[in-house]
C-alpha cells in the first residue's frame, strides 16, 4: 500500500468517511484542574458491505480485506460497528490511528500522496498539533501550547471559516 496510490484512490472511489480530530480534555488531581491533555485521532470509516452483488473473482461484496490492509498498514485493529438510527442498523469498519507510532504512519502517507480536498487543511493542523505532541515528549502543555491548540481545534473542520487551497496549484494539468 505505501508504494502507490491505493488509498487515495479508494478514498474517492468508495467514498471512505476520513475524520480527523483533536481532543483538549482537563486533567484533574484531587478535584482540581492541573493542565490539560491533548490527543489527535485519524480515523477511516466505511460500511461493511458493497451494495450490489459482486463475485468473489471481482473482491466479493464485503470491504473487510481492504479495510484490514489499511488497519496493518497504520499498525492499528480494525473495528467493526453497528449503530441504530430510526428503524434502521448501519454496519461499518473502522480504522482509528490513536498513538504515536500510527499517527507517524498517516503522516508520512499523506505527505507522500496528499488529499486534495478540504481535508487536507484539516490534515495540515491535525500534523501540526501531533508534532506539538511529539515535541513534549511526555511534558505537560504549557498556557501558551493549550491556547494554540485550542485556536486551532476551535476552526477545526466543519468550523473551519478561511480556506486555502494554494495545495492544488502543484497539481499537474
Amino acid at each position: 500500500m505505501s508504494d502507490d496510490l491505493f488509498f487515495n484512490i479508494y478514498i474517492y472511489i468508495l467514498g471512505f468517511y476520513l475524520n480527523f480530530s483533536i481532543t483538549l480534555t482537563d486533567r484533574k488531581k484531587n478535584g482540581v484542574i492541573t493542565s490539560k491533555r491533548v490527543q489527535a485521532f485519524f480515523r477511516i470509516e466505511l460500511r461493511q458491505n458493497y451494495h450490489r452483488e459482486v463475485s468473489i473473482y471481482q473482491g466479493g461484496i464485503s470491504y473487510f480485506e481492504i479495510l484490514d490492509k489499511i488497519a496493518r498498514y497504520f499498525k492499528v485493529n480494525l473495528y467493526s460497528r453497528s449503530r441504530e438510527q430510526k428503524d434502521k442498523v448501519f454496519y461499518s469498519y473502522m480504522v482509528i490511528a490513536h498513538n504515536s507510532e500510527s499517527h507517524l504512519k498517516v503522516i508520512d502517507y499523506f505527505d507522500r500522496y496528499p488529499l486534495y480536498s478540504s481535508k487536507y487543511l484539516a490534515y495540515k493542523d491535525w500534523k501540526y498539533v501531533v508534532e506539538q505532541i511529539q515535541l513534549r515528549n511526555g511534558k505537560p502543555l504549557t498556557a501558551e501550547n493549550i491556547k494554540e491548540i485550542q485556536k486551532i481545534k476551535d476552526q477545526f473542520n466543519n468550523k473551519r471559516k478561511e480556506f486555502d487551497f494554494s495545495h492544488l496549484d502543484t497539481i499537474d494539468s
